[in-house]
């Protein structure tokens, strides 16, 4: 599953209007213990703020109890 599949699964067609899945330079998403960083997991959600909130995937699908497979 690519990431814009993966982020249809997870949000509506609404919310996605507002969903970017490139991140802002600089940010490092490497907050897992493996030493490569994944920006396949992450997207800046701007539905809630103008500035944006950086979200993980995985926790808004465990939260809305959807089953995704980690690759």
């Amino acid at each position: 599953m690519n990431k814009g599949e993966l982020m249809k699964t997870i949000y509506t067609a609404d919310e996605l209007k507002n969903i970017d899945p490139s991140l802002p330079l600089g940010w490092d998403v490497n907050f897992r213990d493996d030493d490569q960083p994944n920006s396949y997991w992450y997207v800046m959600n701007y539905n809630d703020n103008c500035f944006g909130c950086l979200e993980d995937m995985r926790l808004i699908a465990d939260y809305l109890n959807i089953n995704i497979e980690e690759k």
